[in-house]
């Protein structure tokens, strides 16, 4: 099972120097998505079962799961832009 990316780091460098390091902990703001999804799924539940025949409910409803894959599949994304005077470096594990 793939899980969602928990550790968000950040990496600014000027000059060849590294100026700032952060390490965001993502891992702290799972449980209040958890609980803001579960508070609006009956929401999203009721717009997309009113919608339905529309074609639109559908999207909403199975949008759900692919939004969550897309989610879990950043983990592991590294970018990392350089220019001749500053570097950004930008991970999540």
């Amino acid at each position: 099972m793939i899980y969602p990316p928990l550790i968000l780091r950040i990496r600014i460098g000027e000059g060849g120097r590294k100026k700032i390091g952060l390490w965001l902990p993502l891992i702290l703001l799972w449980p209040f998505v958890l609980i803001f999804g579960v508070i609006l799924f009956p929401l999203i539940l009721l717009i997309s079962l009113l919608t339905w025949y529309s074609g639109k409910g559908k999207k909403l409803l199975f949008g759900l799961p692919v939004l969550f894959y897309l989610i879990c599949h950043v983990r592991g994304l590294r970018v990392d832009v350089k220019s001749t005077t500053d570097n950004v470096y930008v991970n999540f594990q």
